[in-house]
């Protein structure tokens, strides 16, 4: 797994790292994989590391003297997600951390289609809560209590939508451009009409990477992370449309 590093204050500020491999460990001394400024001294010379663990990456603090801290708590092991930052020591320096899929040596070529399929882990949950929802909207009718049928009939029916749809969201590449395939819609951009390729990030429960293939004439919207090989797929929308992620 490959670990984009961004050093969001501290003495490094502004400053972005790419560094792959299982370990990485973090700060002052020189020793480091990431190394931190040698004036933020409320970081410790040997103050963490973050490892894989199990296809994860944990960050653990390794004894340091003034702490490690994410989502506002001190920490001494913490499973990290992607996007997400740590501060090390209080008031110190704070490292943001983005992580990407090794791509593959071998890739499909473009003279033909090639369909990167949705992963399908949100779309069973969806449809195994409509399950639920239905067997209890069963239950309490055969009960006679009506009141909460109708909600429950509902929510069942939306998730079942929502769930079938996300099963159907796939995106082909192909010598020609680009094409998004859903239940409810398609869209199909050329790649002489592609004028921008643009990235950023979301928050709340869905956090991660968001990519957006804008065409003079509609846009497609993908996380990498919610597709197989998403990372090759922005990789080589870049290279066949001739733009630069921004």
């Amino acid at each position: 797994m490959r670990v984009v590093v961004s050093h969001m204050s501290g003495a490094f500020r502004g400053k972005r790292e790419l560094f792959e491999g299982d370990r990485l460990t973090i700060g002052r001394a020189r020793v480091n994989v990431v190394r931190l400024g040698p004036h933020d001294t409320v970081s410790s010379s040997r103050h963490a590391a973050l490892v894989a663990e199990r296809g994860h990456y944990v960050l653990h603090d390794l004894g340091s003297t003034n702490g490690t801290f994410s989502r506002g708590k001190r920490v001494e092991r913490v499973k990290m997600a992607s996007g997400d930052a740590a501060t090390f020591g209080f008031g110190g320096p704070e490292l943001r951390f983005d992580f990407f899929e090794e791509l593959p040596d071998v890739r499909p070529s473009l003279d033909e289609p090639h369909e990167f399929s949705f992963k399908a882990r949100f779309a069973w949950m969806m449809l195994a809560t409509a399950g639920l929802f239905a067997v209890l909207t069963v239950l309490f009718i055969s009960m006679e209590s009506f009141l909460p049928v109708l909600p429950l009939g509902l929510g069942a029916a939306a998730l079942a939508l929502l769930g079938i749809s996300a099963l159907r969201k796939n995106i082909t590449l192909g010598p020609d451009g680009i094409e998004y395939q859903g239940m409810l819609r398609s869209r199909r951009i050329p790649w002489p009409d592609v004028a921008a390729l643009e990235s950023g990030r979301r928050t709340g429960v869905l956090a991660g990477q968001v990519c957006r293939v804008k065409g003079w004439k509609g846009t497609i919207v993908f996380a990498p992370d919610s597709y197989r090989d998403g990372f090759l797929l922005a990789r080589m929308i870049a290279e066949a449309s001739g733009k630069e992620w921004s």
